[in-house]
């Protein structure tokens, strides 16, 4: 027997600042999806949540890392979104190389922050010009060396498309597709940088400019 899917989408939030914790939370009590579960001003606090989506703010006054952070996430089944000011890009390429699914700026309107939210727990990837701009000019992301094919291959299949469809853009056949996704894993994982999934090969695309990451929309 399936278990049962939850109602409404488990939020929780690692933030500092009380102002911040609290009045999402108020915000989020009358939400129809949207549920704040646990509000915490360190990641190690949410141990022992199922969560679905963590807000993190990737400056916190613990001294605590965003990878760490990250992984302390992850433990509790849910995806990151980088709730940041954003002015430190070395905390935006940090935020991607632990491979979070996105950022919000704290500017953003509410509903921004609602529809980006929505987004990641659909199993979507979210970005800011900003967060593009930090990630594409880190000095010290290893290049994967890939060929202009594998490339062609990553842009495609990185984007969404499933293989059958790749194959058909490049008048190539499935299985050179599937190989060469194949390669690109092993280029990426060579480097230092995994890609076992094909939200981290999205996130290697973005890094090295072949994607740009969709921005979330206030309207």
């Amino acid at each position: 027997m399936s278990q049962a899917l939850p109602l409404h989408i488990r939020l929780g939030i690692v933030d500092d600042h009380e102002v911040v914790r609290q009045g999402l939370s108020v915000h989020f009590s009358g939400h129809s999806r949207i549920r704040v579960h646990a509000a915490r001003p360190v990641a190690s606090g949410l141990h022992g949540e199922t969560l679905d989506v963590v807000l993190l703010d990737l400056r916190l006054g613990d001294g605590s890392s965003v990878n760490d952070n990250v992984a302390a996430i992850a433990r509790t089944g849910a995806t990151t979104i980088a709730y940041t000011s954003g002015e430190n890009p070395d905390h935006l390429r940090a935020a991607a190389r632990a491979n979070v699914a996105g950022m919000v700026r704290k500017s953003e309107s509410l509903a921004a922050l609602e529809q980006a939210i929505l987004m990641v727990n659909a199993g979507e990837t979210l970005g800011t010009p900003e967060w593009a701009s930090a990630i594409a000019s880190d000095p010290d992301l290893p290049s994967a060396r890939l060929s202009r094919r594998e490339v062609q291959v990553l842009e495609l299949y990185a984007a969404g498309l499933p293989a059958s469809d790749v194959a058909t853009a490049l008048f190539i056949s499935p299985q050179t597709v599937a190989d060469h996704v194949k390669g690109i894993r092993r280029k990426y994982r060579t480097a230092g940088r995994g890609a076992s999934t094909k939200l981290e090969l999205f996130h290697r695309a973005v890094e090295d400019g072949y994607l740009t990451p969709p921005t979330s929309r206030s309207d």
